[in-house]
């Protein structure tokens, strides 16, 4: 029996390691910091739009009544410096030099502690403009600060000698496991969620989300705001996070489900609107490519 039972926690070891810790390139995670950059990049910009009535010391969130709410339950950049506007613009510069670091990969786990710092201070200053997208930006920021995303096609690889930047060293990939976890927790979570709601148990979820006003960029053309795609959308909703939470690591369903999730995606932003929530997670996804995938699709286009 104590054999047994040796030979069953070595095995579960050998197969944590082989998913935690087998080398594998780096190429994955310089795909991810390009695109997760640029994001991060027209984040920034909105937050340079938005500076003067929601960040400033007297915006629609006074910085006074911000701290004496809830300094004492979150960190803050803004709790240690002066209240003026030249502390927002500041840290809002800032950001930006860490967010461009990150994209170009100049020293860049540095610039991720960085835009995670900055990006936390900016979430904080006002809670009122969140959505579940920035938790999840300032979370993939916190991993990227452990990872080998400078490894390939960045700044740091031309510095230590790879002029092709493509050919990606081999890394232990715990950081970007982390990452993908994470992204199969939040389409788990959102499945559970949605299961204990009446309308989404009903079929008709989809119809009262794409009619609120206030997130509606479009309109369903009239032959699709039938009862049967409602239903269809609703159902077809549910299924898909579901799998993508629990059978993306299948690799038979993985691509099939990584274009039923860009699809969902995409089309949530055509008629709806909620920030950068739905580029957030077409990022994400990228994390699940897999490295000997992307090396022999590059062959195919000649740029490997």
């Amino acid at each position: 029996m104590l054999n047994v039972l040796l030979f069953n926690l070595q095995n579960l070891t050998g197969l944590w390691n082989q998913f935690f810790h087998a080398p594998e390139s780096a190429l994955t995670l310089a795909i991810f910091r390009l695109a997760f950059g640029a994001l991060l990049l027209v984040n920034a910009c909105s937050f340079w739009r938005l500076a003067k009535p929601f960040l400033y010391p007297a915006g629609a969130l006074a910085l006074a009544d911000q701290q004496a709410y809830f300094k004492q339950t979150t960190w803050s950049l803004f709790n240690h410096l002066p209240p003026t506007k030249g502390a927002v613009h500041f840290v809002l510069l800032l950001h930006l030099a860490g967010v461009l670091g990150l994209f170009s990969g100049f020293y860049t786990r540095l610039s991720a502690a960085v835009v995670f710092v900055t990006l936390v201070s900016l979430h904080t200053r006002n809670v009122y403009l969140l959505n579940s997208g920035d938790t999840l930006q300032r979370l993939l920021c916190f991993f990227l600060i452990f990872s080998h995303a400078g490894g390939a096609l960045s700044v740091d690889a031309w510095l230590a000698g790879s002029s092709a930047n493509l050919s990606a060293p081999m890394h232990d990939p715990w950081a970007l496991r982390l990452m993908q976890v994470l992204v199969a927790i939040v389409y788990l979570r959102t499945t559970y969620w949605k299961l204990h709601g009446a309308t989404w148990r009903a079929g008709s979820a989809t119809y009262y989300a794409l009619s609120v006003c206030d997130f509606q960029r479009r309109s369903l053309p009239q032959w699709l705001a039938q009862p049967w795609f409602y239903r269809a959308a609703t159902y077809g909703t549910l299924a898909l996070e579901g799998a993508l939470g629990a059978l993306i690591w299948c690799d038979p369903l993985r691509y099939p489900l990584l274009l039923g999730g860009v699809a969902l995606h995409l089309g949530l932003e055509h008629f709806m609107r909620i920030g950068l929530f739905q580029w957030t997670m077409l990022a994400s996804l990228l994390l699940f490519l897999k490295p000997a995938d992307l090396h022999e699709w590059l062959k195919l286009l000649n740029l490997y």
